[in-house]
């Protein structure tokens, strides 16, 4: 759902979630969990998904990209695909980045270089195996 809810929002959109009850009125505990950590997770990602923008270059490969009000601060939010591992180094061409990247969740920061147009991001290790969201000033 965290990848759905990162596609979405980078392609200007929003997302609404509807969940019913079984015919005894129940709310299935399966969809209790997935709510759970989609909220776990939005509490300390969710500058990414929250009253952001669409930038010029959205997506490249499993990175969605959003960008703050003031068009200067970007997110790069790593969908992680269901039944994978969380890499050692995330790639993305385009968005390129300026001085300091940090992870939003527990404010990070973390390693990069350029190579071009591409941009290379290393991950620190012991990370939690879920979608991650980066912070970045835009180079101009």
């Amino acid at each position: 759902m965290i990848n759905i809810l990162s596609e979405i929002t980078a392609k200007g959109g929003c997302l609404l979630l509807g969940v019913g009850p079984t015919a005894d009125g129940v709310i299935e505990e399966e969809v209790t969990k997935r709510l759970h950590e989609v909220g776990k997770w939005l509490r300390f990602n969710g500058k990414a998904i929250y009253n952001t923008r669409i930038t010029p270059v959205y997506r490249d490969g499993n990175v969605w990209f959003t960008a703050d009000k003031d068009g200067k601060t970007l997110y790069a939010i790593y969908a992680l695909p269901e039944g994978e591992k969380l890499p050692d180094v995330i790639e993305w061409k385009g968005n390129l980045p300026k001085g300091n990247m940090k992870l939003l969740k527990g404010n990070k920061r973390v390693k990069y270089v350029l190579k071009g147009d591409k941009v290379e991001v290393t991950l620190p290790k012991g990370m939690e195996n879920e979608p991650i969201a980066l912070s970045f000033v835009l180079k101009k």
